[in-house]
């Protein structure tokens, strides 16, 4: 829980999720909680979790997307939409798959995988709720600056 109130401290007003760990998110009553393939069951979580809390799944497929919902996703993460080290030798699934997952899901939709400031406008015009990035901050050379570029990004698509 220490490390749940630190980070609540230094990003005031930020919405903390957490993922895969039910019983983590439970602990600290975070706002949300990300589950993976092969975590828990949606409708465990949901007996879990305190009333309120927003439970998402990480789907690959238009059926994966449809499966969420039905079980009580209130979101679903779907990539990888871009080429990605993380999924080395796996073939991206590209803006055409997103927008197909965007249409079916019928909950807000997050893209994540391989997206860049400069693939920001093209996924959200895919129809995506919003974007997941990990590496493309973590691992560059000037973190905070990559920040700010993905933040110039959704404004400028924002503004349109």
């Amino acid at each position: 829980m220490d490390w749940h109130q630190a980070l609540s401290a230094a990003l005031p007003g930020t919405a903390i999720y957490i993922n895969d760990r039910v019983d983590a998110a439970a602990s600290v009553q975070a706002v949300g909680v990300q589950l993976g393939y092969t975590s828990v069951p949606i409708e465990t979580a949901r007996k879990l979790m305190p009333a309120g809390t927003h439970i998402g799944c990480s789907v690959h497929s238009v059926a994966e997307a449809r499966e969420a919902r039905q079980n009580g996703a209130d979101y679903v993460f779907f990539g990888h939409i871009y080429a990605t080290a993380s999924k080395e030798g796996a073939p991206p699934r590209g803006v055409d798959a997103l927008a197909e997952v965007v249409r079916a899901a019928g909950v807000p939709v997050v893209a994540i995988g391989g997206i860049g400031p400069e693939q920001t406008g093209e996924v959200l015009s895919a129809g995506a709720a919003g974007i997941a990035v990990l590496s493309s901050v973590f691992l560059h050379a000037d973190p905070e600056r990559q920040v700010y570029r993905y933040r110039e990004a959704l404004d400028r698509y924002t503004a349109r």
